[in-house]
């Protein structure tokens, strides 16, 4: 009995330029690059997770899912590319989980990139005060481009 072989071998977040992504500016674009080398075995999708200072999901993204796109049943080595919308976060840093998945039925490998965006400040209307991970505000700066209106009742 053979049994399947696949595996991340690299995670990398940067600009979409291909600069480094760090320091994080809150709501820029992403491009994530996943390298992932398998076996000849049943094709495969790719999920990737943001996650908050205490491990906690705070995004989740799938090429699968949400594109369309699994990995080809080939063996060989394979470069899986997104360009992200970029996430409002506070300031502190965030860890990247990607995972390899048979789609609605198993996780198979994942790998996890610690500290992978660092955000230094974080005031999504360009106040002076920064939105801190940990002070209880929650991790994602939730705004809106619309204007506040406020009705009494």
């Amino acid at each position: 009995v053979s049994q399947s072989r696949y595996k991340i071998t690299d995670i990398r977040l940067l600009r979409p330029d291909g600069s480094p992504l760090n320091p994080y500016t809150p709501g820029a674009p992403i491009r994530l690059e996943v390298d992932v080398e398998k076996d000849d075995s049943p094709q495969l999708g790719l999920d990737f997770f943001c996650k908050g200072p205490l491990g906690e999901n705070l995004a989740f993204g799938s090429f699968h899912f949400f594109n369309g796109k699994l990995l080809p049943a080939k063996a060989g080595k394979y470069k899986c590319c997104i360009e992200l919308d970029g996430l409002n976060l506070a300031s502190g840093d965030y860890d990247v989980e990607a995972r390899l998945t048979v789609p609605f039925v198993r996780y198979e490998d994942s790998q996890e990139l610690a500290g992978a965006i660092r955000v230094i400040f974080c005031n999504p209307t360009g106040g002076s005060g920064d939105l801190k991970a940990g002070m209880n505000l929650g991790c994602l700066a939730w705004v809106s481009q619309k204007e506040v209106r406020i009705e009494g009742r």
